[in-house]
């Protein structure tokens, strides 16, 4: 690919970014590119799904230029249940904390039987039923939706202080609202208060739930 694919893309102008990955956590494949200077001008940047999610801070600490993406989430068993909806939304702010710029989910949608096209059964955003014609949202698609629809192109993560919540995260969006998306992964509803610049903002959070709190406009 370094000597002979990349240099045809860019002789013919073809516009588009490599990306080393999707790898499953072997600190191996890093070392494989770290020391070939010609193959790291040519990589925008790396792909692990979750087994190599542990790579992700360190990889950022050795190629700070490099931009990183959460390529594949545990596809655990078509059971679609709250819990795993909590573990992705946890998965989502740990791997944004450690500098992952964007996050894909598998599969998006599954019929009623959870079989992926491959015969395994997996979980998805949306459930369709052949037979009734609905859908369902299953507990992930609210994990996606958190961030999707409230940290917009362009935002910047920023500094936050979980207090009693240890999963959080936030950013800031180019409109200069700020959003932050915490869990509160404890069979217990929690009381808090978020200090902001603009003064404190109360929280009355439940138990075993997913949160966003949006501040500013836009």
């Amino acid at each position: 690919m370094r000597d002979y694919l990349l240099p045809q893309l860019k002789k013919d102008k073809v516009k588009i970014e490599v990306w080393f990955g999707t790898d499953a956590g072997g600190q191996k494949v890093v070392n494989a590119v770290e020391h070939d200077p010609i193959a790291m001008s040519q990589i925008t940047g790396f792909g692990y799904q979750y087994g190599g999610q542990k790579l992700l801070l360190s990889t950022h600490q050795l190629f700070p230029d490099k931009k990183l993406a959460q390529t594949e989430t545990e596809c655990f068993s078509g059971k679609n249940t709250w819990d795993q909806g909590l573990l992705t939304f946890k998965r989502i702010i740990a791997d944004t904390n450690d500098f992952a710029g964007s996050y894909f989910f598998w599969n998006m949608v599954l019929n009623e039987t959870g079989s992926s096209t491959w015969g395994w059964r997996q979980n998805s955003l949306l459930t369709v039923d052949r037979a009734t014609k609905s859908v369902r949202y299953n507990p992930e698609f609210y994990a996606m939706k958190h961030f999707s629809a409230n940290v917009l192109p362009g935002a910047k993560r920023i500094a936050v202080s979980g207090g009693p919540f240890t999963d959080m995260v936030a950013f800031q969006n180019p409109s200069g609202s700020k959003v932050v998306l915490f869990e509160n992964g404890t069979a217990q509803a929690v009381s808090a208060t978020l200090t902001t610049s603009s003064g404190p903002v109360k929280l009355d959070v439940p138990a075993m739930s997913m949160n966003t709190v949006m501040l500013g406009g836009g």
